[in-house]
């Protein structure tokens, strides 16, 4: 591919007489502004010890372990980012999602913070990341839509929804969830649809300004779920992409008091 890159010491910035199986990587901080770039790896396709920035740019990734991957803060801001093969999709002690468009297939979690079970990644090597960290995702824009068979959004520690648009067709076994948090869990803006299994189902927490709308089924779906107010006019709606018995929906025009409708089928 071509475009902008700064890393702090070249496309890669570890020195080491060792043979990478990542596509880009950096010891210091990873920036990428620009370009088109297509990356079919073992291990990470982007990654840093310390953080990562998407600025803008494309991005089509395959990877046996993570999509993109910081030790520190990952974050994106612009651009597009397609994940179509990885374990974890995109995964830092931090994640801030702001802008950009990112569509992720994952065999594990979709989008994590701090971590979780990564030994079980390319060459059952477990991730490092920074302790002074406080693990968070944080979302305030961006068109996200993530495909896992693991937790859908995870986050080891604290999740925020602030803004942009948010899709996650999540597991269909009880063991993840479309949702996953440790902390706090606070939706203030923005519209999530999160689809999956209701074995460790979790909804957004009190702390929350918008509404949440959490669901279980008596039975699988694999009909588009489809949010309407009490005039029948249509607020969101998504096809998840596989079988799933739970939902979360939220959005602007949920309104404490108001009368609405969740169509599953």
């Amino acid at each position: 591919g071509s475009g902008a890159i700064t890393t702090g010491g070249g496309v890669d910035g570890t020195v080491s007489a060792d043979t990478s199986a990542k596509g880009m990587k950096a010891g210091t901080d990873l920036k990428l502004t620009g370009g088109t770039y297509s990356l079919n790896c073992c291990d990470d396709g982007i990654h840093s010890n310390q953080n990562v920035l998407l600025a803008g740019g494309s991005y089509t990734v395959r990877t046996g372990d993570d999509g993109v991957h910081a030790d520190e803060n990952a974050k994106v801001t612009g651009g597009t980012l397609k994940v179509l093969q990885s374990y974890e999709g995109l995964e830092g002690a931090t994640v801030d999602i702001t802008g950009g468009t990112i569509d992720i297939t994952a065999s594990d979690d979709g989008i994590n913070a701090a971590g979780g079970n990564d030994s079980s990644g390319f060459g059952g090597r477990q991730d490092t990341f920074g302790g002074n960290s406080d693990y968070a995702i944080r979302i305030s824009g961006g068109t996200i839509h993530v495909n896992a068979s693991g937790d859908g959004l995870d986050a080891n520690g604290d999740l925020y929804v602030s803004g942009g648009t948010v899709y996650v067709s999540g597991p269909t076994d009880n063991g993840n969830g479309a949702l996953d948090y440790d902390g706090i869990a606070a939706i203030t803006g923005g519209t999530v649809i999160a689809a999956g299994s209701s074995g460790m189902a979790q909804n957004f927490g009190s702390s929350s300004t918008q509404g949440s709308i959490l669901l279980t089924y008596s039975s699988y779906s694999t009909a588009a779920v489809t949010v309407k107010d009490s005039s029948g006019n249509t607020l969101a709606t998504f096809t998840p992409d596989k079988k799933y018995n739970c939902v979360v929906v939220s959005t602007p025009a949920l309104k404490q008091g108001g009368t609405y409708t969740v169509e599953a089928a």
